[in-house]
């Protein structure tokens, strides 16, 4: 194969793999790895039957977890995890037909716009109307953190 004075290879070289029709190592297809094989396979599976699992396994699920709280998900957040929640968000973005309402930004074309759904009355304090359409608007993200309160706890300010 030749190479031009850049690297690249010159037209007309012949390919190496030419008339192969696949290819596969000793490395790849496991003969070197006796664990791999079928009946090693079985014979470490019936060594281990019966055997005590290490009491490091699972050692990060549940109730053993060092940062355990003892399964208190903010109603919040599994509020906004609910589908109900992601439904909503999509029917907000398709009635703003994915533009942004300050700005009227909007992506395609290599041009990428991030979206935020946004709650005309707050998510908190009107229950009722979390998921109503009609309580949201399209928001790309440098407005909704430059126009709204968006990441403002309002239990905290005066």
């Amino acid at each position: 194969m030749e190479r031009d004075k850049k690297g690249k290879f010159v037209k007309g070289h012949k390919q190496s793999n030419t008339g192969r029709t696949h290819f596969t190592t000793e490395r790849m297809s496991g003969d070197k790895n006796p664990a791999k094989r079928p009946e090693i396979r079985l014979k470490i599976s019936l060594a281990s039957i019966g055997r005590k699992i290490s009491p490091l396994q699972g050692f990060q699920k549940g109730k053993k977890h060092w940062n355990w709280k003892g399964g208190a998900t903010s109603k919040d957040k599994l509020l906004r995890l609910s589908k109900d929640f992601k439904h909503w968000r999509e029917d907000v973005f398709k009635g703003d037909n994915y533009t942004c309402w300050i700005c009227e930004d909007r992506g395609g074309n290599g041009h990428k716009v991030i979206l935020h759904p946004h709650h005309l009355k707050g998510f908190a304090e009107y229950p009722k109307l979390r998921f109503k359409v009609s309580n949201g608007m399209t928001l790309c993200d440098f407005c909704h953190k430059t126009y709204t309160d968006f990441g403002v706890n309002k239990r905290f300010t005066a």
